[in-house]
């Protein structure tokens, strides 16, 4: 062992002391650490590490990951400041795109801070995309170097990495337009092409129901919203043992896992078990386990887990009682105007959703932000809003009634710095909560700890930019769009990959576009071979519209094809 970490660091160690005028900073950071793969216990580490400083003095440092000793060049103060000097020229965010086939954003993002082995807390993203489908997200990462992320792209399973740029500010929740939908629904049942023609001319004329999809709420017994219950009562046993509960339909390898720690409580031994990918927070929550041997520490164990997701627990259950009020709303009071005492957005009409030009194909219209109620979240809060909805609100009275439209409704997801409709739809908030043990007119002290605040959404969402076809299709798996594994080799050879110079500034609506289409250029042509030996086909639609951000395409799809979205029915599609 002693002779290969030798044998590894010498080679350069040259190099390292008197770097040429021509060695880049890339260049630098390329080096591959040395790791030594044997677990060792804590007296022979440290005899390691006492050995590599009495040979290398400080030229190599180390460090443990997961048990393993990890060697690598140290950076002297000189070649510190020169690296602290590139990264503020050049910016010390590096903004890249993420298109991923059914993976979740958190699975991925994770996956790409194990290979680099740096923390997931080094990304953020605008927003997660759906687990079920290809999608397409801007994501940045604090100081990290492109050369190392185009060396992983290929190693990571089921998605494509590309088109760097290093910029001076982060991307952060809820800076994004919105979001462009292709879908294709095939073997269309149970109704006709006029009545499917029909529900699409009056959801782009009337809209649909915003409720929240099923993705907020999970597809198995265990829903999130139930988690986020539990949360918000802090009851941190509760909270841990509904994430590791076991549950009908999950995978043999998850499941095997959490029967592991219902029947031993070994959190070692049910972290070994779990599936090489998904299941974030069992992860998080096993391995705190582990590494801290506080087998009662249920609230330390819970902040282990990613910020983002900590908060869509309870963005779950606040989503579930705005999808029940929402649905008592429309039953009090229609869908066709607004009514008194219903909560609207001041002096902003929701008749169009805000895309650059380029996607929409319109002009958008230019609007001053209102601003944000209450205090900006501080960084070392459990929860943050996604899609918060930053404006300011009044309520209908018999004077301003003529000025609004129903598209100018919203209601509340409840929290301590929300207002509440003046009307029927207020006590449909109390009697609801109050099942739960939640007073909404003495909120716990939980909402302000944590800054709950609550947030607005429009009761109706009406899609923009809808387009749509009919087809036909042999087989229920004939591809009628591209997947992610026909154009990965194409992309990872163009310019997509390529390493951009240092740019200042955010990406334009138009280079945003260019992005969009230098995907589908690479995509080849659907096959129609054996034509001749077709004998069966089935109706097919592929539908296209863009929503604001936090509309769910799901929901837009129940009003056009009248199919059921309960968790069970999810579930049962999840197991084709």
């Amino acid at each position: 062992m002693a002779e290969d970490i030798i044998s590894y660091f010498d080679q350069d160690t040259n190099a390292t002391e008197n770097p040429g005028e021509d060695q880049t900073l890339a260049e630098t950071e390329v080096r591959q650490p040395f790791i030594i793969q044997e677990e060792l216990d804590k007296e022979k580490r440290g005899a390691v590490y006492r050995a590599v400083k009495g040979y290398f003095k400080d030229k190599v440092n180390g460090t443990t990951v997961d048990g393993k000793i990890v060697l690598e060049f140290s950076k002297g103060k000189k070649n510190l400041r020169a690296a602290q000097d590139k990264w503020a020229e050049r910016g010390r965010f590096l903004h890249f795109t993420l298109i991923k086939e059914n993976r979740e954003t958190n699975d991925v993002i994770n996956d790409i801070s194990r290979m680099l082995r740096i923390k997931n807390k080094t990304f953020s993203f605008a927003g997660t995309k759906d687990r079920r489908g290809v999608t397409t997200q801007r994501c940045s990462g604090h100081k990290v170097d492109a050369n190392k992320m185009i060396r992983i792209n290929k190693g990571i399973r089921n998605c494509i990495l590309g088109d760097y740029e290093y910029k001076k500010e982060p991307l952060r929740l809820g800076e994004l337009y919105g979001n462009r939908f292709q879908i294709v629904l095939r073997n269309v049942q149970g109704s006709t092409k006029e009545k499917i023609e029909d529900s699409l001319l009056v959801m782009k004329e009337k809209g649909y129901i915003n409720y929240f999809g099923m993705q907020r709420f999970g597809t198995s017994a265990v829903g999130s919203h139930t988690i986020g219950l539990e949360i918000i009562r802090q009851n941190w046993k509760n909270v841990i043992d509904k994430i590791l509960q076991r549950r009908i339909g999950d995978r043999q390898e998850m499941d095997m896992a959490r029967a592991i720690w219902e029947e031993t409580k070994d959190p070692k031994q049910a972290l070994e078990a779990l599936p090489y990918s998904g299941c974030v927070a069992e992860k998080c929550v096993l391995n705190h386990f582990v590494k801290n041997k506080k087998p009662n520490d249920f609230f330390g164990a819970f902040g282990s887990i990613p910020r983002n997701l900590r908060h869509m627990y309870v963005h779950a259950y606040q989503s579930y009682i705005w999808n029940i009020t929402a649905s008592e709303r429309i039953s009090l009071y229609g869908s066709a105007k607004p009514v008194v005492g219903d909560l609207v957005v001041c002096n902003y009409k929701a008749t169009a959703i805000e895309l650059p030009p380029s996607i929409s194909g319109n002009t958008a219209q230019k609007k001053t932000p209102t601003k944000p109620r209450g205090s900006a979240p501080k960084e070392n809060e459990l929860f943050q809003e996604e899609d918060e909805l930053l404006v300011n609100v009044e309520y209908i009275t018999d004077r301003n009634i003529a000025e609004y439209t129903i598209l100018d409704v919203v209601l509340p997801t409840f929290g301590y710095d929300v207002k509440y409709p003046k009307n029927k739809v207020y006590s449909s908030y109390k009697s609801e909560l109050n099942k739960d043990g939640i007073n909404i007119d003495k909120l716990s002290s939980f909402f302000r700890d944590f800054n709950v605040a609550g947030n607005y959404r429009y009761l109706l969402e009406r899609p923009t930019d809808l387009t749509y076809e009919f087809n036909t299709c042999t087989s229920l798996d004939q591809d009628l769009q591209p997947s992610l594994s026909s154009t990965k080799r194409n992309l990872l050879k163009s310019d997509f990959g390529i390493i951009p110079r240092s740019k200042e500034g955010s990406l334009s609506h138009e280079e945003v576009q260019e992005t969009t289409d230098s995907v589908a250029s690479v995509v080849p042509p659907n096959s129609t071979e054996n034509e001749d030996k077709r004998d069966t086909t089935h109706l097919a639609l592929k539908v296209c519209f863009n929503l604001k951000k936090g509309c769910y395409a799901t929901m837009a799809l129940r009003e056009i094809m009248h199919t059921e979205t309960s968790a069970r029915a999810h579930a049962a599609m999840s197991t084709k």
